[in-house]
Parts: C-alpha cells; structure tokens; sequence
C-alpha cells in the first residue's frame, strides 16, 4: 500500500485516477497532429471552398471573389512544397490584407477580412520566398456577420451566413477583457403570424489570427456557455445555429446579450459578499499554497458554481479540467482534492490544493433579479488526536473529514463504528492518493491496523452509507506502544486474528540474533524494525518444532519485534544467536 499499509486484516488499499475524455463529431475541428488547429480543419461539408493547384516559382495564384458590403472572407492557405503567403487586392491592384505567418511556428498564412464596398476583388496565394514554389492548398469562407456591442441588443436585418443554417456574430474586443457571450436566442415568424422563439447553439469562435490558442482562452463555466478572454486587440467572430423558417420572405430576428466578466478577489481565511446582477457571471478568484486546506461553503441562491483550471481556462478545444462533483462525494482533480459535506450539494466543500497558484470559481447567477453570494472559507480541519474518541452523528449521504498527522516508523490502530450506519472510513494523503479505505458490512465497525513509513499529514473522511439509516458514530485511533522485552524471556502472545504483538528490545550492530517461535507450520509475520523504520531482512528455518527467524542489525539501539499472525497462544523468545561448535582446543 505505498507508504502507509494496514494490518493485513480487513483493509483495502485503491488509488483515484481522473481521466479527461473528450467526444468527437463531424462538426468539430479536426486535430491536425505537430501542428496548432485551424479553423479551415473544420470537416463540415460544403462550409469550406477547397481549391488544389500548383504555384510556379516567381507567379502567382489568383482567386476572384465577388463579394457584398460587409461581407467577410476567412482564408488559409497551406502547403509542404514552400511557404505560401496570401493577400487581397480591389480592381486597382491595391492590397487590404496580407498574411505570411499566422502565428510564430505556423508558416501557414490565414486572413481575416471586412469588405467595406462590395464589388470584385482577388485572393492571391504567393510564394514569400518568390524563387520557390509547388503544390498549394487554398481554403475559403465567406459570410455576413452582425456587429454586436456589449450589452442586450435585438437583431432582425440578419441572413443566413452561407446554406448550412449558421449565423456569425463579431465582437470587436481588448486584450485581456473576458466576454460572456451568454445565450443568443432567435425569434421566428410563422405565415399565420404566430412568433417562435428558440436558442441557438454557439459552435465555434474564430478570432484574429485564426490560432485559437493564440487568439482567446474560453473559460470555463458550471452553465457551459461560451465565455473567452481575448489574448489580443481585434475582431473575433462567434458563429451559431441558424434555425430556417418555412417562408423565406420572413426574417428571423435574434437577441444577444454580451456581457464582460469582472473577478473578485477573496481570501482563504475570510467571508465575503459578493453583489450580482440578474444571470451575471463574475469570477471569483482566490490564492493558495502547496498543500493548503480550505473549506468553502456558499449562502444564497440560485447560483451555480465551478472551480476552473488553476489559470480559470478551458483549452480552445476542448473542455478544461473540471472539478467532478455529480454523484461523486470526492476526487482529485490533478491541481487540487476535493471531499463533499454532503454527496448532492456543491455548497460546502473542503479542498487540498497541490501547489502555489491562483484558483478561479466561475459563478452563474441563475435568478433574474440582483442577489447575493456569500463566499466562507476556512482554513484546516479539525484534528483527529491520539487516544482522544470523537464522536458525533451522520445523515445518509453526509460525511465529516478530520487532519491526521502520524510520527514517522508509526503503527496505530484506526476504528469508527456505527450502531445504525454503514460507515466508511478513508484514508487519503494530501496529493490526493486514496491510502487506506475501511468498511465491514458485518461488524458495522471500519478498523485495521496502519504502519506509516514516514511523518505526514493524511485527510480522513468518515461517510455514512446508509445500509439501515443514520446516527450516532464514535472514532478512535490509538498508537500501538510496545513492549519492553528483555533479551532471552520466553514470551507469551495471544492472536485474535485482528490484534498484533509489538515489543522494543535494545540490539547490537553486527551482531547476529535469533528468534524462536512454537507452532511452525501455522502462520505467523515476524518484522524487526529499527527506530528508523527501516526493516530487516530475515532468514528462517523450521524444525520439528519451532520456527526461527535470524536477523543482523546494521545499527545499535532500539528495535521493535512486530509479530501478527492466525488466532491462537503463541510462544517466542528472542536472544543472541550462539553458532554450534565442535569443540576442542
């Protein structure tokens, strides 16, 4: 079991692993491998217009395109043979845009662009070292976005961006701001008048180098709206389902509500209220250190919270690490541990945080009206002390979690029971590793005996599982002291099957000595430990009947005789070993 390890009579050792999984569908950006996704990876038949040629060294490729006022072009273009640039020129060879690397490491050129007249223009693929060229792959979009500003706008001059139902919208935004993009709704109008309103589902945002890693950082939320941060001043365009109406003369309208995103500060050790409007998101952020203990717990309601990634992010494509709650009492999330109070309420939570960071709490007001949140957080547990019962009462489903703090080379015996509850006892060390977990569906009574290499500081979680309803529990850990023994006493030890025999004797380096017990072919574990807790290997023999164990300490001083084994009376004495001779002069 690691570093700690019971008895060997009813516990189980497990460990927790967190795996992130994330789903693929057709309509996802393709995951081009060695280099950052694109926005043209997008597999959606008919979204993108794909053109294939070769590039002349010194010529160049040229694309017309007839566009609207205030339509975009989104374009990248790629190729193995040379490094390709693009650029858009008007009838009077003038260039708008140019693009040679999209981003450092991506040679790859992409454009972004705005027409402000419509009118005939050209798409040129280039060589940037013009002595080069080859085979060339160019790809293209056009559609008209909607501006948007912050704050709720309604919307009804908007057209289909292209024929697979999908409408854009661009925000122009700054560095470093974080948008909630929050729900677009679209509103449409039936032949008899009758007016439909549905909710548009976001699919992707693009923003100005078309490297979503470079452009923003979504964030995320417990209500998985699409919220970013901007990483760079520019236009960034969020693209929706559109829903078609069944009479094309009647244009749909569509309601938007951007909002920016404000963080709150709090501490580890204090209470806080904090202010929202009517469905605000606001981050709360909070320091930590390594192996820092907080228990928050939140008043008021409705609101929905999650704790994010130690940076408050989700990749662009994909989700982040999410702290998993549902139906899970707790885990370990890879940045920080987490217990529950209560299996079906994210309210009251106690987390171990595994370094120096910021954490980020993404928090949702659900009510339409102003409320308030209460953020408490206090740090540690209560300590779960030597011979020192704890007792209390559990409800199903509830559970309570205790800092245990052992001396290095420890044993100690660890027991909770329960007279109308299952309970379970965990063992968990701060980084997050499940040690130890008790629990007898016979005895009502979670108990064995632990060895602990080395000093350290554990989480205990005592639950109650219900199996006949809840109540009153006691909790008891007692560090096993051992006998003193003098060298060569015959010992009597009696085994329950549960208990174990320790005693402490005063050895020699170097010296060889022997310890002799009855009953050879029954089972019985015999360790020798210095103070330490180092373990000497031993070498045994059986006889007729006895059994002996041989053991050569590498240094002097006190020693403990660990023996656990099958029920029984046993008899060991332990003494210097005196090697036969032939004697003689």
């Amino acid at each position: 079991m690691g570093g700690l390890g019971g008895g060997g009579f009813g516990g189980r050792a497990g460990g927790l692993m967190r795996a992130g999984m994330q789903a693929t569908s057709a309509d996802q950006a393709e995951v081009v491998p060695e280099r950052l996704p694109r926005p043209e990876d997008e597999r959606t038949s008919g979204l993108w217009t794909t053109r294939t040629a070769i590039l002349t060294p010194g010529d160049k490729f040229s694309y017309k395109l007839k566009v609207e006022k205030g339509e975009t072009i989104l374009a990248g273009a790629s190729s193995d043979a040379f490094d390709p640039a693009l650029a858009i020129e008007d009838g009077h060879k003038k260039i708008l845009a140019q693009n040679d690397d999209r981003v450092d490491g991506d040679q790859s050129p992409f454009i972004a662009y705005r027409f402000k007249e419509a009118g005939e223009y050209n798409l040129k693929v280039l060589s940037y070292r013009s002595v080069s060229g080859g085979k060339f792959t160019l790809k293209l979009r056009t559609f008209c976005a909607t501006d948007i500003s912050i704050g709720s706008a309604s919307h009804t001059d908007i057209h289909p961006a292209d024929t697979l139902n999908r409408v854009v919208f661009r925000l122009t935004a700054q560095k470093d701001k974080i948008y909630d993009l929050r729900s677009v709704s679209q509103e449409n109008i039936l032949p008899g008048g009758q007016k439909v309103q549905y909710t548009t589902n976001f699919l992707s945002l693009v923003g100005p180098t078309g490297v979503p890693l470079s452009d923003f950082r979504m964030i995320d939320t417990p209500d998985a709206m699409p919220v970013f941060q901007a990483l760079s001043d520019g236009d960034f365009y969020a693209e929706y389902n559109f829903i078609p109406t069944n009479d094309k003369k009647l244009a749909p309208g569509f309601h938007t509500d951007v909002r920016e995103v404000s963080t709150v500060k709090v501490k580890a050790t204090d209470d806080q209220a904090i202010p929202f409007e009517g469905q605000e998101l606001k981050l709360v952020e909070m320091s930590v250190k390594a192996d820092q203990i907080v228990r928050t717990t939140l008043q008021g309601e409705p609101f929905n919270v999650r704790i994010t990634n130690p940076d408050g992010t989700q990749t662009p494509n994909g989700p982040g690490t999410r702290e998993p709650s549902e139906g899970q009492p707790y885990g370990n999330s890879g940045a920080w541990s987490w217990f529950k109070t209560n299996i079906d309420s994210d309210t009251d939570v106690t987390r171990v945080f595994h370094s120096d960071d910021k954490i980020r709490f993404a928090v949702r007001c659900l009510s339409t009206d102003s409320r308030k949140l209460v953020f408490k957080n206090v740090e540690s547990l209560p300590e779960w002390k030597d011979s020192v019962p704890l007792a209390n009462s559990l409800n199903i489903g509830d559970s309570q979690l205790f800092v245990l703090k052992s001396t290095k080379s420890e044993l100690m015996r660890v027991a909770a029971q329960a007279s109308h509850f299952l309970p379970r006892l965990d063992i968990l060390r701060l980084s997050g590793e499940l040690a130890n977990s008790l629990c007898d569906r016979r005895t009502h009574i979670a108990t064995d005996d632990l060895y602990f290499p080395e000093e350290g500081t554990f989480v205990i979680r005592l639950s109650c599982e219900g199996n006949g309803g809840s109540g009153d529990f006691e909790m008891k850990r007692e560090s096993a002291k051992p006998i003193p023994y003098l060298l060569g006493a015959t010992q009597t030890m009696q085994l329950d099957g549960k208990n174990f025999g320790l005693y402490s004797v005063d050895l020699q380096a170097g010296k060889r000595y022997q310890l002799v017990l009855d009953q050879p072919n029954s089972y019985v574990q015999v360790d020798l430990m210095d103070d330490d807790g180092q373990f000497l290997t031993s070498q045994n023999l059986a006889f007729d009947k006895v059994r002996v164990h041989y053991f050569v300490p590498t240094r002097s001083g006190r020693h403990r005789i660990w023996l656990r084994g099958s029920q029984g009376t046993w008899h060991f004495q332990f003494d210097l070993h005196n090697p036969p001779s032939l004697g003689g002069g």
